[in-house]
């Protein structure tokens, strides 16, 4: 699964969730590998968030969180 799909599937599922959140549940679930095998650090789902790719797929709510456009 893609990185972006990932996050999709939690936030389809749970709502809006802070970064670091996002990234811990991934890692439980291994929804996304990188692949230097390491855990999905926050800032990468910051990164991919904000990718201009991106930025019309999501969005943020008052306090920060990222949510499904």
């Amino acid at each position: 699964m893609k990185l972006h799909e990932a996050i999709d599937t939690l936030l389809a599922e749970k709502g809006c969730m802070y970064a670091p959140e996002l990234a811990d549940a991934i890692n439980r679930r291994s929804l996304y590998v990188r692949g230097d095998g390491q855990p999905l650090p926050s800032n990468q789902v910051h990164a991919r968030v904000g990718n201009k790719t991106y930025r019309d797929r999501y969005g943020r709510d008052e306090t920060g969180r990222i949510c499904l456009a």
